[in-house]
């Protein structure tokens, strides 16, 4: 589904909940995969900036980003601190699908809520090129 706030080159999302101030939840009642299908492709070398906190189911943990066929890991910081994570790509054909894929089902956030969160996503952008490229990314390479 479109959700408001995505760019126009993303169709819809998967596994992730509506907006709140700080940004989107990643929540595995919904698959284990959390994401975004584009209307466009990307191909070639590719830049994924992921603005993103983990709670307390990711901290220190590691998480696949999947791009198309290709997948790269991210290790979230030891705390719920936001990170900026840049990621490498070299898509060998289109690809249309991003999506982090998490280990496992996270337990419900408490009996009231059923969520099951792992990360909150501030931001995340995606730039031709090597992350090298750019300036000021500032990331942390994955």
């Amino acid at each position: 589904m479109t959700k408001p706030g995505w760019p126009e080159f993303v169709d819809h999302s998967f596994g992730i909940l509506g907006a709140q101030p700080f940004g989107r939840w990643t929540d595995t009642r919904f698959g284990l995969r959390s994401g975004f299908v584009f209307n466009r492709s990307f191909s070639g070398p590719v830049c994924v900036l992921v603005d993103a906190a983990p709670t307390d189911n990711m901290k220190s943990r590691r998480a696949v980003l999947a791009f198309g066929d290709i997948d790269k890991e991210i290790v979230f910081g030891p705390d719920e601190s936001s990170r900026l994570y840049a990621v490498d790509f070299d898509l060998p054909g289109p690809a249309q699908t991003l999506a982090l894929v998490f280990p496992k089902r996270f337990p419900r956030a408490s009996y009231s809520n059923p969520r099951e969160v792992g990360v909150v996503l501030k931001r995340i952008r995606v730039f031709s090129g090597p992350c090298a490229s750019l300036p000021n990314s500032q990331g942390q390479s994955q």
